[in-house]
């Protein structure tokens, strides 16, 4: 059995043992495996080919492209990566001699190419997905099973407590054998239940390779593949072409709906890259060793092997660790994704939840359809009626936003952030979770383009915040005032935030006879509330791409409330800040293209904890808001602080058993978790309902604050999204712009080399006419040639051309063993 050859050479290997590596991949291609070179310590494929091989496998190339037609086979090449696994035993051996030589004995690491090695090989990356396969097999009368091969799985040290950092873990892959005569697809893949099944265009990693999260183990135990597994992978879905002739309702919604629609709002994030065919590649949920999670095609796309003549295409997902009821190596139509990610793979459920009209069975009739949608529009009449129309409050806010010219989104979320501002220092949100409870600081981001007023949402007067002053508001003590606390403040780094409360400042202490002292150095308070505004977004970049300026580290730990500045050893160059003994807001003016460094931070949590408001106001009616400017007194909240102890605002226990419900699918790593960029979510929303309730002077958080808190996300998200469009198309550009740059500099670079070695060979050609009967190593003939000349830079490349063509060939072996060349006599001789 074929097996037993695969276990022979596999199985005679230690953990890691990478000696004598030319005997062993010969081995391996003996037993029908297709081996690939890997990069050390890596899965990355090498190509380590010689430029003779590159040249014979490109004319192999170019012939087939030739024959079936393609007009373009001149320009054909020998795909690298994968498709260079081989079993051709020479080659093999001349790839180890030049690994050796590139990294040292034994560096590389070993893959085998599954189609060509007539394999199918199932990828469980976690414990979870390996009892799953186990669980199919022994379903399906297999019986017991374990890993052929134990695989290191993924550690991801950017991921902090309380997140796992080891992405997959305890996994393993299970090797079959396809028997002679059983076909299978020549793409794609099948998953299921966490795990693959790969049998096309797929590399998997064999032992003695090694990672830096440890070996892969040979476990044995290959099997002939089973039937069940085999009807379940060509028995797959092939959704590649969409039906032609009249186009359904489905369809009408499915090209009414952008691809950056559907995928946004499941948590998805353009690249600002694209594929090969022009498309799109975008990033899923959750964490990837590659951002190209999945091409969302267009009706535009080059690849040519979609159908779109219904006016969209469709989606095909290329991770392996896809979201839940997506599988790696799939393909998806809009109402596809949509059905298998949220109805279960119900379409007819997921047509009714869109709104599509009758549902997948009414063909169209040419009349026009109202197709209703999931609005993504930041600036959604409904939503903006619902959010206005909250409160008094709320109308007058976006009253005298038009009346101002301001955007009403901004001044909302402004006045909010004003509102959490003046909440005195010794206020906190309750602990719901954890026990500290939080801190009603922000971090807001006013977003808009050039010249769109980001900072105008600041336009104080529509609000009036009443303060007695004779109470204690957590600004006496500092000497602050309301208008002081209300005028924003720029800093030059994250450890100047410290400063902005305590510094240091020279003071001259009387004794109790009314003496002075000498001057000494105390670390005053100043400052008690600070609203810190960055009005653009370039300020705060620079700042962030500096680590020494801490700007990120600090913003995070400001809106936790937490600890700020530095502890040293020099008295007086301390600036620490004691948490939860401030209360601040920082705003930040954003142009979409230029939110990159903002947006980067994922990793850290920045992000995480942003909210954004637009700045523009496309309601308006232009002549329609004239008006008189008009204030509106807001209160002070009643407090009911007695002594020096902490207030808690109250919370409704329905929000409360949200936020406890919400944390356990977190802690159970359930497929709801709220997690990414959304991680923070509710505590973001919890202060945003504090604010709410604090600017209509209420001490408690009420379920109608928290449902217009989730309505302010709903804005947020929305416009973080469209900042996440710009910010990727701007990439894409860019990335357009420097790859045919690229693409003008390689042709340019390819033309060179092609006429040097063209005058290369003439050159030598010419050099061995006038040398009959001699012969000459590659290295001689090089030497030939002057510095600089063709014949000595391409003698390589030149030479391959020769032998092809018959005008040289290869003379007897030069001592040392070395190839020789000579010039061929017979193929000159007159007829």
């Amino acid at each position: 059995m074929r097996a037993n050859a695969v276990e022979a050479v596999l199985g005679g290997r230690g953990i890691g043992d990478k000696t004598d590596l030319t005997e062993y991949v010969q081995g391996l291609a003996a037993a029908g495996l297709a081996v690939v070179m890997v990069e050390p310590m890596g899965k990355p494929p090498l190509d380590l080919r010689s430029a003779a091989d590159k040249r014979t496998d490109n004319v192999a190339a170019q012939a087939t492209a030739k024959a079936a037609g393609n007009a373009e086979w001149a320009r054909a090449k020998q795909p690298a990566g994968v498709h260079l696994a081989t079993t051709d035993a020479v080659r093999l051996a001349k790839y180890v001699a030049t690994a050796e030589k590139r990294y040292g004995a034994g560096a590389v690491n070993l893959g085998v190419e599954v189609d060509r090695s007539r394999l199918v090989v199932i990828d469980a990356d976690t414990a979870f997905a390996v009892d799953a396969f186990r669980k199919a097999y022994a379903d399906n009368g297999g019986g017991e099973i374990a890993p052929t091969v134990d695989s290191p799985g993924r550690f991801d040290a950017t991921v902090a407590v309380p997140f796992d950092p080891w992405v997959h873990k305890d996994g393993g892959h299970f090797w079959f054998t396809v028997p002679e005569g059983v076909t299978v697809p020549e793409s794609g893949s099948y998953s299921v239940d966490g795990w693959t099944a790969y049998y096309a265009d797929r590399q998997i990693l064999i032992p003695p390779s090694v990672r830096p999260e440890g070996p892969y183990v040979w476990r044995g135990g290959v099997r002939e593949l089973p039937e069940w597994l085999y009807a379940k992978i060509i028995e797959r879905p092939e959704p590649r072409a969409s039906a032609g002739g009249d186009s359904s309702n489905i369809d009408v919604w499915s090209a009414s709906v952008p691809w950056a629609q559907v995928l946004t709002a499941d948590g998805w994030s353009d690249s600002g890259r694209v594929s090969n065919c022009g498309c799109p590649e975008w990033t899923a949920p959750g964490p990837h060793d590659s951002h190209k999670s999945a091409t969302a095609h267009e009706v535009t796309c080059t690849e040519g092997s979609y159908d779109a003549s219904n006016g969209h295409a469709p989606l095909h997902v290329w991770t392996d660790n896809p979201p839940e009821g997506l599988r790696g190596g799939g393909t998806y139509s809009r109402i596809q994704f949509v059905a298998n990610r949220h109805y279960g793979g119900d379409l007819g459920a997921a047509a009714t939840a869109l709104g599509i009209p009758e549902g997948i069975e009414v063909l169209g009739t040419g009349e026009p359809l109202e197709v209703a949608t999931a609005s993504t529009d930041p600036h959604d009449a409904a939503l903006m009626a619902e959010v206005f129309g909250f409160s008094a409050v709320t109308a007058h806010v976006l009253e005298q936003a038009r009346i101002r010219l301001v955007g009403p989104w901004a001044a909302l979320f402004l006045a909010l952030a004003h509102a959490a501002l003046l909440t005195p220092w010794w206020v906190r949100l309750p602990a719901v979770v954890g026990s500290s409870g939080a801190s009603l600081n922000s971090i807001t981001a006013l977003v808009g383009g050039s010249g769109a007023g980001k900072g105008a949402g600041s336009d104080g007067g529509m609000l009036v915040w009443d303060r007695d002053p004779t109470e204690d508001h957590g600004l006496i003590e500092a000497g602050q005032t309301v208008e002081s606390a209300l005028t924003a403040i720029t800093v030059g780094s994250g450890q100047a935030f410290a400063t902005l409360f305590r510094d240091w400042r020279k003071v001259t202490p009387v004794d109790k006879d009314g003496k002075k002292q000498r001057e000494k150095l105390v670390h005053k308070l100043i400052r008690r509330t600070a609203w810190i505004d960055f009005a653009e977004i370039d300020t705060a970049s620079s700042l962030m791409k500096s680590d020494s300026l801490q700007l990120s580290s600090e913003l995070r730990r400001l809106w936790d409330g937490k600890q700020l500045g530095v502890h040293t050893k020099s008295v007086e160059r301390r600036s620490e800040l004691d948490p939860f003994t401030y209360r601040a807001v920082v705003t930040l003016g954003v142009q979409p293209e230029r939110a990159g460094e903002m947006l980067a931070g994922e990793g850290g949590g920045l992000p995480q904890r942003l909210v954004w408001a637009d700045t523009a106001d496309y309601g308006r009616t232009i002549g329609g808001h004239r008006g008189e400017r008009a204030t509106m007194a807001i209160a002070a909240p009643a407090w009911g602080r007695t002594g020096d102890e902490t207030v808690f605002m109250g919370v409704a226990d329905s929000v409360a058993e949200q936020i406890i419900t919400d944390r356990e699918h977190v802690l159970v790593r359930s497929k709801d978790a709220l997690t990414g960029i959304d991680a923070h979510r509710n505590l973001v929303r919890l202060k945003l309902a504090g604010a709410v309730a604090v600017l209509h002077s209420r001490a408690d958080v009420t379920a109608e604050d928290w449902h217009l808190a989730g309505l302010l996300l709903t804005h947020s998200d929305r416009v973080r999204a469209e900042v996440q469009r710009v910010l990727a198309k701007s990439m894409r550009d860019a990335h357009e712009s420097r790859g045919a740059s690229d693409a003008y500099r390689d042709e340019g670079a390819r033309k060179t080399r092609d006429q040097g070695v063209e005058t290369g060979a003439a050159s030598i050609h010419s050099w061995l006419s006038k040398r009959k009967g001699q012969a000459f190593t590659a290295a001689a003939i090089g030497r030939s040639g002057k510095p600089g000349q063709p014949r000595r830079i391409y003698c390589a490349e030149a030479l391959a051309v020769l032998v092809d063509e018959g005008a040289v060939r290869q003379g007897p072996p030069a001592r040392g063993g070395n190839d020789t060349y000579e010039w061929n006599a017979d193929r000159w001789v007159e007829s």
